[in-house]
């Protein structure tokens, strides 16, 4: 699960980010974003964990294995999720199903794709595993808001665009999902791969930190991740260490790098083979392609053509993602409904220290 992250103002908390401005009266820095805090308070940042970092990944395999019956992999074309299945051919842990879900910009590319690895899967590895592919349609949209109309905005994590593709709106939204985890509810998993380690370089030191904007779309007790969870602390600090090594190998190296490359601008592939990911061969998601068609605006690329289908269609949809963001807009006085909320509102958690930032690394 991803429980003990949420947003908090005062002794108020939630898992919803928009509730959390509307409390804070659209003043960012009233909130506070939770990520474990009391959970790892007593834990030392500043000792790497001895075990490899493929040591950490086949014991996690285990112990979620181990904890569950049916056991659910959402799947992408991305290094992150790639890794997990690999981690459990390697583990020889089998995955009872793989979700995938088909994103509209990338019909073609990212979904079509992570397809075909499902059923490379089931033909060489598992041949029982069951593969789910999640169609995100105009009608599933459209079911969407006629459900939640403008509340749409304080629904659990915080999405701005249009389309709701991430997975913890189809958990929550999609009737295959539904289903399925109604079938298996008291001894089921749901996977996923949500966050690669994020470090900046501060007055030459490295610290550990979470923007809250990493944990948007898994914000939910249905989802578990697999780099990131609250049991398994060596394995999310180990990935720290091993991204603060290879920046010190870089030429280049000052506080301006260390963002852009995890602002997806420079590195990309490198980047993520450094965090300990399996290299993947497709170009969506080699070189970070995939990642700038997601943004949080309404100017997202991914939301172009389902706006302009319900803006001439079924205009009342449209009308309750514009009701939603003027709510948002009247609370927030210092955003433009047209500009990437994250850029001026994302939220980090407390930072940690690791260590002093070595030279001449080569």
């Amino acid at each position: 699960m991803i429980p003990s992250i949420y947003w908090q103002v005062g002794d108020l908390k939630t898992n919803s980010k928009a509730e959390a401005i509307k409390w804070a009266g659209g003043d960012l820095k009233k909130i506070h974003f939770y990520f474990y805090d009391d959970e790892w308070k007593n834990n030392d940042y500043t000792q790497e964990p001895k075990k490899t970092f493929e040591e950490l990944c086949i014991n996690r395999c285990r112990v979620l294995r181990s904890s569950c019956d049916w056991l659910s992999l959402w799947l992408s074309s991305g290094y992150d999720s790639n890794t997990i299945l690999k981690y459990f051919i390697l583990s020889q842990q089998k995955i009872d199903e793989i979700i995938i879900y088909a994103r509209p910009i990338d019909k073609d590319t990212d979904g079509i794709t992570a397809l075909q690895t499902a059923q490379d899967y089931k033909k060489y590895y598992y041949n029982n595993v069951k593969i789910t592919f999640l169609e995100i349609s105009y009608d599933h949209m459209s079911s969407i808001y006629e459900n939640l109309k403008e509340n749409f905005i304080f629904q659990s994590g915080f999405n701005l665009r249009f389309t709701k593709t991430g997975p913890v709106w189809q958990i929550k939204h999609h009737e295959n999902v539904l289903r399925a985890i109604d079938r298996h509810q008291t001894k089921r998993i749901d996977v996923c791969g949500f966050e690669k380690p994020k470090v900046y370089l501060h007055g030459e030191k490295w610290y550990a930190f979470v923007p809250d904007s990493s944990v948007y779309d898994y914000l939910t007790n249905f989802l578990t991740g697999f780099y990131v969870d609250v049991n398994d602390f060596d394995f999310y600090l180990k990935q720290h260490f091993m991204v603060i090594k290879w920046f010190e190998t870089l030429p280049d190296l000052n506080e301006k790098l260390v963002h852009d490359v995890q602002s997806h601008k420079r590195y990309y592939s490198a980047w993520n083979l450094a965090c300990g990911r399996f290299m993947v061969n497709n170009s969506f998601s080699t070189n970070a392609a995939g990642k700038f068609l997601y943004s949080n605006s309404i100017q997202s690329p991914d939301s172009q053509k389902f706006i302009e289908h319900f803006f001439k269609e079924k205009n009342k949809i449209y009308n309750y993602y514009l009701e939603g963001l003027a709510n948002l807009k009247n609370i927030c006085k210092w955003w433009s409904i047209d500009e990437d909320f994250d850029k001026k509102g994302t939220i980090i958690s407390s930072p940690k220290f690791i260590r002093e930032r070595k030279k001449n690394v080569k």
